[in-house]
């Protein structure tokens, strides 16, 4: 009970009359007068995070394919190739899925990456 009428006196501001006036109810009035000078941190913290999180569920929300259209009627694209079946000492391999001699490597890749700023490269299997 007593902890209830404390917090009261606490959160009461102080008071001050025409003839009187202490510090503490100037610094009151201050707070009062210049409280939009004031930008909360925690409000702009919580305002940031707010922000981004919108942003990446807006992003997200359209689902990206990394195979544009290569056998795309399969459930799963899969090659299997045998190393007796590599022709001369080495095969390579399309990882971006943009080559036009798939699974084989043409090179499209580096169009790729300058286009998207990726790094991918083919896979290389040598025998």
């Amino acid at each position: 009970m007593f902890s209830f009428f404390f917090f009261l006196m606490i959160r009461r501001p102080p008071r001050s009359t025409l003839s009187s006036s202490s510090a503490a109810s100037d610094v009151y009035k201050r707070q009062l007068t210049n409280n939009m000078d004031f930008v909360d941190p925690v409000s702009i913290a919580v305002g940031i995070g707010v922000g981004l999180l919108l942003s990446m569920l807006i992003s997200s929300s359209g689902k990206s394919h990394v195979n544009p259209g290569i056998d795309k009627a399969a459930p799963k694209v899969a090659t299997m190739v045998k190393a007796q079946e590599i022709e001369g000492e080495k095969a390579v391999y399309c990882r971006c899925w943009r080559s036009k001699t798939f699974p084989l490597c043409d090179g499209s890749h580096n169009a790729y990456n300058k286009e998207t700023g990726d790094n991918v490269g083919p896979l290389i299997v040598s025998k």
